[in-house]
């Protein structure tokens, strides 16, 4: 009986390793490669102050930390609505990432992959005052140490 039970309780922790393996490809520290804002109202720019000194670093427990800021993180198929909300024609990822306390909400974006990992994007809203207009911030990450 014991043996039963530590048997089931490896193939559990093997099912939750390969759970993650398929996320992992994600983890590490990446370093801003892009950062744009686009207005509600049209237009847009550059929305780098100070985000290119910083790095996101992936956990593999699941957290997430960008300069002073932290959440959680995870991988998830990306949907047909997910398209819609960013506001871009299905490309090729299939997988987005989503980071839960960005900017005291969630914020999410295509994984870009090969064979590897290449990029991550980050996209999020942002009103006022941390802008003039209300906007959409796009934010490139790639891998510090290919």
């Amino acid at each position: 009986m014991i043996r039963l039970l530590a048997s089931l309780l490896l193939a559990a922790g093997a099912l939750a390793g390969a759970a993650l393996a398929g996320s992992g490809s994600v983890v590490g520290e990446w370093r801003v490669y892009s950062a744009r804002i686009y207005y509600d109202i049209g237009g847009g720019g550059h929305a780098g102050k100070g985000l290119s000194s910083r790095t996101l670093v992936l956990s593999p427990g699941g957290r997430w930390r960008f300069g002073s800021s932290a959440g959680t993180w995870l991988v998830r198929p990306i949907r047909a609505a997910d398209w819609r909300r960013w506001g871009v024609s299905p490309y090729g990822p299939r997988r987005r990432i989503v980071l839960r306390g960005w900017n005291r909400s969630v914020a999410d974006g295509p994984i870009e992959e090969g064979s590897r990992v290449d990029f991550l994007w980050v996209i999020y809203r942002v009103a006022p005052p941390l802008v003039g207009d209300p906007g959409t911030i796009w934010l490139k990450f790639g891998r510090v140490r290919p």
